[in-house]
């Protein structure tokens, strides 16, 4: 079994943050703080030797949401700025809320939280202290959740590693969704470089493309012979 140890540890150590028993997610529109450790597996500990598509591309859907910083604005370009319509496509604008969040000095939705408010900050120090983990992406946002309505869920960019030729190591979206319970569609790509003649040259992608069902307040675990996550559902106060 690839990465058993660190399956193990996983499952018996890390798995064991369940605040208390969750409720079904049927609320639809219901906010909740999401928060997500992406890591990768630095070595293979089988030597079971993994193929993967030979295709280097990233695949990012039409339409999708991306994760924002609030100190990256500021009321000048706010003032400006034109809010999103349906006909933009790519990574969205702001919406009209998030910009006029903003204004009035509140983090809107989509927007990364401060990490002194994460859940999940002990769990990604114990990965840390794996010789062969490695942690590409730590974030926690808040944001509505809804049906599989094409109109209303969209993806969410995902980026983190480090940063080669403009190109993340890590990158991709997730799609949330709630039916009876929380949903999450991985559609996440590893990228692998080599030194060759000076110089990083991109290798190998390896995508992470899954589909589960979640619960809130319960710890969740995604594997893959090459990386893994873990999410945290709380539900917002009020939300």
């Amino acid at each position: 079994m690839i990465n058993k140890y660190f399956r193990y540890i996983l499952l018996s150590g890390l798995l064991a943050l369940t605040l208390a028993p969750s409720a079904q997610a049927s609320n639809e529109g219901r906010r909740y703080v999401l928060e997500m450790v992406v890591f990768s597996y630095e070595t293979n500990s089988t030597g079971v030797a993994e193929t993967w598509p030979t295709d280097l591309q990233i695949e990012l859907p039409d339409r999708y949401l991306g994760l924002h910083r609030k100190s990256s604005f500021n009321k000048s370009q706010l003032s400006k700025m034109q809010p999103a319509n349906e006909s933009d496509m790519g990574q969205l604008p702001l919406s009209r809320q998030q910009i006029d969040m903003l204004q009035q000095g509140y983090l809107p939705e989509y927007f990364l939280r401060s990490s002194r408010l994460y859940t999940l900050g002990s769990k990604k120090r114990r990965l840390e202290n794996q010789d062969d983990i490695r942690i590409l992406f730590h974030e926690a946002w808040q944001m509505p959740v809804y049906g599989k309505n094409k109109n209303r869920t969209l993806p969410i960019r995902i980026q983190g590693g480090k940063q080669v030729n403009n190109r993340y190591e890590l990158d991709g979206t997730i799609t949330v969704s709630v039916a009876r319970y929380l949903h999450i569609d991985t559609n996440l790509f590893l990228s692998k470089f080599q030194s060759a003649e000076g110089e990083q040259v991109l290798t190998q992608v390896i995508p992470m493309q899954q589909s589960r069902r979640m619960r809130s307040k319960e710890l969740h675990y995604i594997d893959h012979p090459k990386f893994g996550i873990l999410i945290y559902f709380t539900p917002f106060p009020g939300g």
